[in-house]
């Protein structure tokens, strides 16, 4: 892993897993906001969240590595 911490989040491959009860509950929204959830966290795996910045998401703090999705 590189020694710069940005760079290595930049590096890192993601993986987007949702929790049972945020999984039944997207099972419960209309189609639309479904597939958008879906497709915001298709791009966090794909490219990071500091590549996917806001509107979809945002660190919960400056320096964070930890991050709130904002896609509903």
């Amino acid at each position: 892993m590189p020694k710069n911490s940005k760079k290595a989040i930049l590096e890192t491959q993601w993986t987007v897993t949702l929790h049972p009860l945020a999984e039944r509950e997207l099972l419960t929204i209309p189609a639309d906001i479904q597939a958008r959830f879906l497709h915001i966290g298709e791009m966090l795996e794909e490219l990071g969240p500091q590549r996917v910045g806001l509107p979809h998401i945002r660190p919960l703090f400056r320096g964070a590595l930890c991050w709130c999705c904002m896609c509903l």
